[in-house]
């Protein structure tokens, strides 16, 4: 159990926990949709690194905590709309190869992947605000009208893209490293389960 857990009520150790998981069946949903194979030892990146101190307090880490969620908010609203332009521009103007030079992807695989992007958006935005319920930020927890993309303009290019946004906790220099393989060995221990949910079956 996280170091922050010690003594929190009984309710925020259960959100952590099916966030966890909740967090598992997304990346298993997206290795499936890139073609990246079932297993999580394929990823591309095996540890993942937090400033000293993170897990030592419940403000670092629900501050922290609401950082990524952001970033990751943003990273999914900026994917929905290059995503959806692809789509509407293949049928005249082609698209990008597909993910380790497969062929390129049709506008309704494009769609597809809108759409998985939008449904994972809506459960990290539910992980913003239990991180601020957790963290006891005022206002409120739930304190925005609309969505944000935190400065985000791209999934991939330059220097406003979400891949800039979250290099830092793939770089050992930002602080200790913490291992895939081991938390996920954790996981069957610690996560709760949530319903599936899902989305429509992807196109053949």
């Amino acid at each position: 159990m996280l170091p922050t857990t010690t003594g929190q009520p009984v309710a925020n150790v259960a959100y952590l926990r099916a966030a966890f998981g909740q967090e598992i069946a997304h990346a298993n949903l997206l290795r499936a949709v890139a073609n990246l194979g079932t297993s999580a030892a394929t990823d591309p990146y095996q540890m993942f690194y937090f400033p000293t101190g993170t897990f030592d307090t419940r403000d670092v880490f629900t501050a922290t905590l609401e950082t990524l969620e952001n970033a990751f908010i943003g990273a999914y609203l900026v994917a929905i709309r290059e995503l959806t332009t692809l789509a509407a521009r293949s049928a005249t103007r082609g698209v990008p190869a597909g993910a380790f030079g497969a062929s390129a992807y049709s506008s309704a695989q494009l769609a597809y992947f809108a759409q998985v992007s939008g449904s994972i958006l809506g459960i990290e935005c539910e992980h913003r605000v239990f991180a601020r319920e957790i963290g006891q930020r005022a206002p409120t927890a739930n304190n925005w009208n609309f969505e944000q993309t935190s400065g985000l303009t791209s999934v991939y290019n330059g220097a406003q893209s979400a891949v800039m946004a979250l290099t830092p906790f793939l770089t050992p220099s930002t602080g200790p490293g913490y291992s895939l393989a081991i938390a996920l060995a954790g996981s069957t221990t610690l996560v709760l389960a949530g319903s599936p949910g899902g989305n429509n079956p992807p196109p053949q």
